[in-house]
């Protein structure tokens, strides 16, 4: 089987266009007169998709099917951690992370486009976080670029818990 998700559902579902889509991984093959089934992961919220699935057989490759699906609105839910700044600090649990990860959250509560770009982060961060987690040198300058952040971070905070302990 091949499968393909367009973005785009207003491009048009049709077999010219579905060799262009975003493959995606086939579901299992199961016996005939069995339902498959297959997640695909990395959709965005409140998004519609097309998707294309066709088979292939004895005679060759069927004609697509599509169907068409759209995404909830994403419950807000708190993000995972800050996996840079956890390796170079070297604990989920140092100040500046939580810090970090409470000025993130916070921000994705009042904005979908930064809410979308700590998704992004969190899905694209590992690979970087794990390279940083094994170099002193690297830990030392994640931190070196975090401080002017942090520093600004904890003055705004300064600030904030100033003003309502008025």
């Amino acid at each position: 089987m091949r499968d393909a998700i367009a973005p785009d559902p207003l491009k048009g579902a049709d077999e010219s266009l579905f060799s262009q889509w975003t493959p995606v991984p086939a579901p299992a093959v199961e016996a005939p007169g069995n339902t498959s089934t297959a997640e695909v992961d990395g959709l965005l919220p409140q998004t519609s998709y097309s998707i294309g699935l066709r088979a292939r057989g004895a005679c060759g490759w069927s004609a697509p099917s599509f169907v068409r699906v759209s995404t909830g609105k994403r419950a807000y839910t708190q993000l995972s951690g800050c996996v840079i700044a956890t390796a170079a600090y070297g604990s989920e649990l140092d100040p500046d992370v939580a810090l970090l990860r409470r000025e993130r959250d916070q921000a994705a509560q009042r904005s979908g486009l930064v809410e979308l770009a700590a998704l992004l982060y969190a899905r694209d961060a590992p690979p970087l976080a794990r390279l940083v987690g094994r170099s002193d040198t690297a830990r030392a300058a994640v931190r070196a670029l975090l401080r002017p952040i942090m520093t600004a971070n904890r003055a705004a905070s300064d600030v904030l818990a100033a003003g309502t302990a008025n």
